[in-house]
C-alpha cells in the first residue's frame, strides 16, 4: 500500500483549506458586494478585477518595485482627473500583484476632493475583502498641508478602516461611503436606493439646519427626485447595477459658510458605451449617427481634442436620449437627472458676493465635463413638437458644433465607469435668496 509522506499530507491539507477559503470568499463576495450571478448581468463580481481588466492593468507581481503608491499634488476629479486616475491605476495594479503590504503615500497632496478620496476608499475596502485570506498591511503617510490632512483623517481611509485618531474633527459632518446595488428584483426595485436617497436628504437637511435653514417642501422633493434618478441610472445602465455615494460638510473656523461635497459613482460601462448599444434601426440611434457623421464631415474630430466618445457622452445628457429608447419610430422623454442635479446644487450652493464658486464634474470613460454654470440647459424650439432643453457646452448651444474645450475634454486615462463630483457651499446669506430650495427654521 502506497503511503503518503507527512510533508505531502500537510501540503494536501493546506491546499484543501485554501480551496475552501476561496469558496467561502466567493460566496461572501456574492452576498456582500452586490447581486448574485443569476440576478446580475455584470461580468466580474470583484471591483478590483473589473477595474484592472477594463483598464488593461497587469496583475503579475512586479520585481524590484516597492509596494508604495505616491499620490499627486492635486488629487481631484474636478481639477486634475488624469493624474487622479493615474494614481488609482497604480494602486489597483499594486493590489492585484497581491503584496504583503501596501503603503499609500499622500504627503505631497495639497488638494483632495471627496470624489477622488471616495473612489480610493471603495477600492481599498474591496482590496481588504479580496485579500483577507492573506495578512495584508495597509499604511500611509498623511498630507503635509493641514487642510488636506484634515480631509483625509475625517473622511478618508482612516475613517473607513476604523483607525483611532488622537483628534476628533468635530467641524466635519461626514456621510460615510455607502455601497448600494439593485438586486434585479423589479418588485422591490431600488429599495436600497430609496433608503439611501432619504438618508442623504436627511443628512443635507441636518447640514442646512446648522445654519438656520432646511429644505423647503419643493426643494426636498426636487433634490430627492434628482438624486434618485442618478442612482437609478447607475443601476440601469452600467451593467453592474451598483453604485457608491458619499458626502461631507466641512465647517472651517472663522468662516460663516460651510464647504460641502457630494459624490455618486459606479463602475461599469461608460455613458457612451451604454448609448452605443442602441439598435441600429431605432430612431434615436439614427439621429445620433447622423450627428456623428456631421461632426466627421466637418472635421471636428481631427484634432483629437473633441472625440466621438465625448460626442456620445454629450448626447447622453440630452432629453429623450436613453438606451431604453429603442423604438424605430418614436422616443420617450427619459429626463435629464444628471445635468439638472448639477444645476440644482450649483444654484443652492452659491456664496454671497461670489468669494468662492461651486465646481462640479462628470467623468465617464475618457470624457471629462466640467460644470460651473457657464453653460446651462436652454430651451430649443422644435417645429411641430414641444420645446426641449439641451446643453451643448458651447456659446451657440448647438449640438452640431464642437463644445468648448475648457469644459469638455478627453483624458489620457480612462475611468471604467461614471463619476459625479459636486463641490458647493452652504451660505446662510445666499440661502435667503433661494426660497424655492430652502427656508428658515425659525
Amino acid at each position: 500500500m502506497h503511503r503518503i509522506s507527512r510533508k505531502r499530507k500537510r501540503r494536501l491539507v493546506r491546499l484543501a483549506q485554501r480551496r475552501e477559503r476561496r469558496r467561502l470568499d466567493r460566496l461572501a463576495a456574492s452576498r456582500s458586494l452586490g447581486p448574485s450571478k443569476r440576478s446580475s448581468t455584470r461580468k466580474y463580481l470583484d471591483p478590483l478585477d473589473f477595474y484592472s481588466r477594463t483598464a488593461g492593468l497587469f496583475r503579475k507581481k512586479p520585481r524590484g518595485v516597492k509596494p508604495v503608491v505616491f499620490f499627486p499634488k492635486i488629487f481631484s476629479f474636478i481639477d486634475e482627473p488624469d493624474e487622479t486616475i493615474d494614481a488609482l491605476q497604480r494602486f489597483v495594479t499594486l493590489v492585484q500583484s497581491r503584496p504583503g503590504r501596501i503603503k499609500i503615500a499622500q504627503e505631497a497632496c495639497e488638494q483632495i476632493d471627496l470624489c477622488a478620496g471616495a473612489v480610493l476608499n471603495a477600492l481599498t475596502l474591496a482590496a481588504v475583502r479580496k485579500l483577507r485570506e492573506r495578512r495584508i498591511s495597509i499604511s500611509g503617510n498623511m498630507p503635509k498641508t493641514s487642510e488636506a490632512a484634515e480631509i483625509v483623517a475625517a473622511t478618508g481611509l482612516p475613517k473607513e478602516l476604523g483607525v483611532q485618531l488622537p483628534v476628533e474633527f468635530t467641524h466635519f459632518k461626514n456621510h460615510g461611503l455607502v455601497h448600494g446595488w439593485f438586486t434585479g428584483d423589479k418588485a422591490t426595485r431600488s429599495s436600497r436606493g430609496d433608503i439611501e436617497v432619504t438618508r442623504l436628504i436627511d443628512y443635507l437637511n441636518d447640514c442646512l439646519r446648522g445654519y438656520g435653514f432646511e429644505f423647503s417642501e419643493e426643494g426636498n422633493d426636487r433634490i430627492g427626485e434628482l438624486v434618485a434618478e442618478v442612482i437609478n441610472n447607475c443601476e440601469d445602465h452600467s451593467g453592474r447595477h451598483e453604485w457608491w455615494i458619499s458626502a461631507y460638510l466641512r465647517q472651517p473656523s472663522g468662516k460663516e459658510y460651510g464647504d460641502c461635497h457630494i459624490t455618486v459613482f459606479n463602475l461599469g460601462a461608460s455613458l457612451a458605451e451604454t448609448l452605443q448599444k442602441l439598435p441600429a434601426d431605432s430612431v434615436l440611434r439614427r439621429d445620433i449617427d447622423r450627428l456623428m457623421q456631421h461632426h466627421e464631415d466637418r472635421g471636428h474630430f481631427r484634432s483629437g481634442v473633441f472625440t466621438r466618445e465625448a460626442a456620445w457622452t454629450i448626447c447622453a445628457l440630452q432629453p429623450r436620449v436613453s438606451c431604453y429608447n429603442t423604438g424605430p419610430y418614436s422616443v420617450q422623454d427619459r429626463g435629464q437627472g444628471t445635468v439638472k442635479m448639477m444645476e440644482a446644487f450649483h444654484r443652492l450652493g452659491q456664496v454671497r458676493k461670489m468669494r468662492e464658486r461651486p465646481a462640479m464634474a462628470l467623468v465617464s470613460g475618457r470624457t471629462h465635463i466640467r460644470f460651473d454654470n457657464t453653460y446651462t440647459l436652454k430651451l430649443l424650439p422644435i417645429v411641430g413638437a414641444d420645446t426641449k432643453e439641451i446643453i451643448a457646452f458651447n456659446p451657440e448651444n448647438d449640438l452640431n458644433l464642437p463644445p468648448d474645450r475648457k469644459y469638455v475634454s478627453t483624458l489620457k486615462n480612462s475611468f471604467p465607469g461614471t463619476i459625479l463630483s459636486l463641490r458647493f457651499f452652504i451660505d446662510p446669506g445666499h440661502l435667503e435668496t433661494v426660497p424655492d430650495y430652502a427656508s428658515k427654521t425659525h
